[in-house]
């Protein structure tokens, strides 16, 4: 939250400092709401949002097969381990959790809610507007010959997804501050005709591999990553240990393939001779200090 005059002494709640659970607990009116620190609603209709009167802190550590101190009538939240928890007759089984949250980080890279819109190619035509998972293979197919298309959220995408690109150029992004997940139950392979152009842009992409495959017929140009998170190890634990240590996020197989990746954070690059990578302001993990990146 900023200050509001020049002469406040910073305190935490003013800077990107984590919340602990006995802050968040005493000063629970400061972090949270709609514009604070985190916010959580159960679906979007009216009177979706959770009040503050509902809600408490707790340490939500695992035990056993389950979590310690579950309330039984309040809405839950662990702030160190970033845990909610609900009572059993909510939310319903038809119902959406949405949580607003606020969280700091030491630059503008990897797929973010921060502001990129110039990056956006706006020249792209046309444009298809996205709003569920299931609606982003066919629009990829749609824009074959050239376009955009574009995830209008923060949510949660789930499902598998290839590109085949007959002309043009492609960029499949998110809209201006937000940033989806995108979850891969298999790898998505990239493959395009002739100086054909794919693009990715504010995306955060988890569970499998991009692959360029080598094929007589993918005659694909120009790989661009730009403000993405492609996870390292794929996927991670709760604690955020890689769960596949070993595995790159990128492999391109197609010689002569341009590659170019800006202002993200992915995992190894696999790059056949004759691939032309670049990286820059990015960061390449390799998971493990015995991995190569």
């Amino acid at each position: 939250m900023a200050e509001d005059e020049i002469t406040h002494i910073a305190e935490p709640i003013n800077v990107p400092d984590p919340i602990s659970r006995r802050v968040l607990h005493e000063n629970l009116k400061r972090y949270y709401g709609p514009d604070r620190s985190v916010f959580i609603s159960v679906g979007t209709g009216p009177g979706s949002e959770v009040d503050i009167g509902d809600v408490i802190v707790c340490n939500l550590s695992d035990d056993g097969p389950g979590w310690a101190h579950p309330p039984q009538t309040q809405v839950a939240i662990d702030p160190v381990l970033g845990r909610i928890y609900f009572p059993t007759t909510q939310p319903g089984p038809a119902e959406t959790v949405y949580v607003r949250f606020r969280y700091g980080f030491g630059a503008n890279l990897g797929g973010g809610e921060y502001e990129r819109g110039d990056t956006l190619d706006r020249d792209l035509e046309p444009v298809q507007s996205i709003t569920e998972p299931a609606a982003i293979q066919p629009a990829i197919t749609a824009v074959v010959n050239g376009g955009a298309v574009e995830i209008q959220d923060s949510g949660r995408y789930e499902g598998s997804l290839s590109i085949q690109q007959d002309a043009g150029r492609l960029e499949l992004r998110s809209v201006n501050n937000r940033r989806p997940t995108i979850v891969l139950p298999s790898e998505m392979t990239i493959e395009g005709a002739d100086e054909t152009e794919v693009t990715f842009n504010g995306l955060l992409i988890a569970g499998a591999v991009l692959r360029i495959p080598a094929s007589a017929t993918n005659g694909l140009r120009k790989l661009t990553i730009r403000h993405c998170t492609l996870v390292p190890g794929l996927t991670l634990d709760p604690d955020g240990t890689p769960l596949s240590a070993d595995s790159p996020s990128l492999i391109v197989e197609q010689p002569g393939v341009k590659v170019e990746i800006e202002h993200s954070i992915l995992g190894g690059i696999r790059a056949v001779e004759g691939t032309e990578v670049s990286v820059s302001d990015s960061i390449v993990d390799a998971t493990l200090e015995t991995g190569i990146a």
